[in-house]
């Protein structure tokens, strides 16, 4: 993986957001189509599991981008916006997980990604047609 594959993670939070949606519906798409073949998706594939997107993220940005952006910087300063991006993402991404955490923990939702979802701009579609990206 390289910085290039993860340019969306230090974008602005709505571009950010746009870009992680139409990457979690082909991942989503996939597991649909996994499970109608019979197997079983990995977990981020897994739409039942939407609701652990903003954990997921927020590992992702913590483990893989924070450390290459970090690096980066340290060698081009002139790319220190790429860092500071990351770091405000994964900043909103912790609130939604730690969000996503409380309700889970005081059983204000049933199962459903929608409620911390819906604030992000990221629910995952109730079917499994293709939502197409804006432009």
């Amino acid at each position: 993986m390289t910085s290039a594959d993860l340019c969306a993670m230090y974008k602005p939070w709505d571009v950010q957001q746009d870009v992680v949606s139409t990457i979690m519906e082909e991942f989503w798409e996939e597991g649909d189509e996994e499970k109608r073949q019979g197997l079983q998706p990995q977990s981020l594939m897994d739409r039942s599991l939407a609701h652990e997107l903003p954990k997921n993220q927020v590992t992702f940005i913590k483990s893989i981008c924070i450390p290459c952006y970090s690096l980066i910087a340290r060698i081009l300063p002139e790319t220190l916006p790429m860092l500071n991006g990351a770091k405000s993402n994964l900043h909103r991404w912790q609130q939604l997980a730690d969000e996503q955490l409380q309700l889970t923990h005081t059983n204000v939702t049933a199962n459903t990604s929608t409620d911390v979802m819906s604030n992000s701009s990221l629910t995952p579609p109730a079917n499994n047609t293709r939502q197409p990206a804006s432009s």
